[in-house]
């Protein structure tokens, strides 16, 4: 009840405060031409000082000078025939090729198309069967073109100077619903199987598929639903649960896999990638957020987008680490720069704490702040953000700006909280929780020496070790 009474609390101080972070916002965000009609963006990828993104209504490619600010927008559609493609154009997925030309998928119409920038030229590649849904698309260091098939549960190769060449690897699980993925530093392809919930690995010289199931429920008991991938520097595979708040991590050398809270219930974790620092960058699209994990120092930071009902859900990097996304709902795209440092620094004693039920554990972090913050810890159950069978407290339990502070936390957990390990996010927020910056810690829950199961567990021991010495003669 305190932690419903508590969160209640920070979602109502979310309407009422001005944003505090609103004016130190390393976001920019820029309206695209639309002559006030609704164009639906979605894909978006960076190559050199270039943006290109896909606009689903009245189908188009645009371009983005990052220099100058301006747009340029490529119709897929003579004028005369765009009075016929006023719905949705499923366009996934873009990138741009060792050719130069941009590369896109049209899941409505089965195909793979091409659009080259001198000429605005576009060009059917590939008309797929029925079904198919096209998904995310990229090539490999030999200039071979992958893609995903949604409908259809393939992952797909083909060379483009010969269409002929078409390979379709069929992916294990009956629906499986691939979306994006990502080649690892050995060329084997990583993707998330929407459907069932399944990482898979694909080995592209011996072209077996390795599969790898999600440890936790959706929401309702749905399906975690899976959506995106992205691979740090040490060759760690992360994704994004599109059902919940979590997001994931898969040790393939261990075959571990560990999740974590992020903040907003059910906030949409969408699209989700690495920068070319190896940080990790996702979006949740309910929530208007930008989140950024550190797996070198195993920390999380959240930024609210300025705007409000973005639905942000994809973006992509840029050379120099920014991050480059679409909100769909605005008809803009946003730009976060990544050379701006955050205001809030946190330093942990250790990531790892011990703590004997029903006993606590304290341990400390120092914290240099230059906004006002109060700390506020999350657990990673399914309800993101309730510490089920488990109590934090902060002393002190906020900081003035631009004091270093020693803050102190305590760790308690209740009797029937199960032994092992889980996993807590520790950090620090202002109070409209427009942005977030905290760390990963990891806990393990151990039988303390009050617990009433510990005492009945060595009272039975005792009782049987005398009956045994009874009957032996002793």
């Amino acid at each position: 009840m305190k932690n419903i009474i508590f969160l209640s609390t920070i979602f109502l101080l979310f309407f009422l405060v001005e944003p505090i972070f609103a004016q130190e916002s390393p976001i920019t965000e820029f309206d695209i031409p639309t002559n006030g009609t609704f164009i639906n963006p979605y894909a978006i990828t960076a190559h050199n000082k270039d943006i290109w993104f896909t606009q689903r209504l009245n189908p188009s490619i645009v371009h983005f000078d990052t220099e100058t600010s301006n747009f340029t927008t490529y119709h897929l559609y003579p004028p005369e025939e765009r009075y016929f493609y006023q719905e949705t154009l499923q366009m996934w997925g873009i990138t741009v090729g060792p050719d130069g030309m941009i590369w896109f998928t049209d899941a409505t119409e089965n195909k793979i198309r091409t659009l080259d920038p001198e000429t605005g030229e576009f060009n059917e590649f590939l008309q797929l069967e029925d079904d198919s849904l096209p998904w995310d698309l990229k090539f490999d260091n030999e200039g071979t073109l992958w893609f995903t098939e949604f409908g259809r549960s393939f992952l797909t190769s083909v060379q483009i100077n010969d269409v002929n060449s078409l390979t379709e690897y069929r992916i294990p699980s009956n629906i499986s619903s691939p979306s994006y993925f990502e080649f690892d530093k050995d060329g084997n392809i990583w993707l998330v199987e929407s459907g069932p919930g399944i990482l898979t690995k694909f080995d592209t010289y011996t072209h077996e598929f390795t599969q790898f199931i999600l440890p936790s429920d959706g929401v309702g008991s749905e399906t975690v639903n899976p959506i995106g991938l992205a691979i740090d520097n040490d060759g760690n595979i992360w994704y994004s649960q599109f059902r919940t708040s979590l997001i994931g991590k898969l040790n393939p050398n261990t075959n571990e896999i560990t999740e974590y809270a992020t903040g907003t219930l059910t906030a949409g974790t969408y699209q989700i990638i690495s920068d070319n620092a190896g940080n990790i960058w996702t979006t949740q699209f309910r929530a208007d957020r930008l989140i950024k994990i550190s797996p070198q120092t195993n920390s999380i930071s959240e930024f609210k987008i300025p705007t409000d009902n973005t639905f942000t859900q994809t973006l992509t990097s840029d050379s120099n680490g920014n991050i480059w996304f679409v909100e769909r709902n605005e008809n803009k795209i946003g730009f976060f720069n990544s050379q701006i440092p955050e205001p809030t620094n946190i330093i942990f004693d250790s990531n790892r704490i011990v703590v004997s039920r029903p006993q606590s554990t304290t341990t400390q972090f120092n914290l240099f702040s230059e906004i006002d913050v109060f700390f506020l810890a999350r657990g990673n159950e399914r309800v993101t953000g309730i510490l089920d069978g488990i109590t934090v407290e902060f002393t002190p339990s906020h900081s003035d700006p631009s004091a270093k502070t020693i803050v102190s936390y305590s760790v308690q957990a209740a009797r029937n909280l199960p032994t092992g390990i889980t996993h807590l996010t520790i950090g620090a927020a202002t109070m409209d929780l427009s942005y977030y910056t905290g760390s990963f810690v990891e806990v393990e829950i151990s039988t303390g020496l009050t617990d009433p199961i510990f005492l009945i567990g060595t009272s039975l021991c005792v009782l049987s070790a005398i009956i045994m010495l009874r009957k032996s003669g002793f």
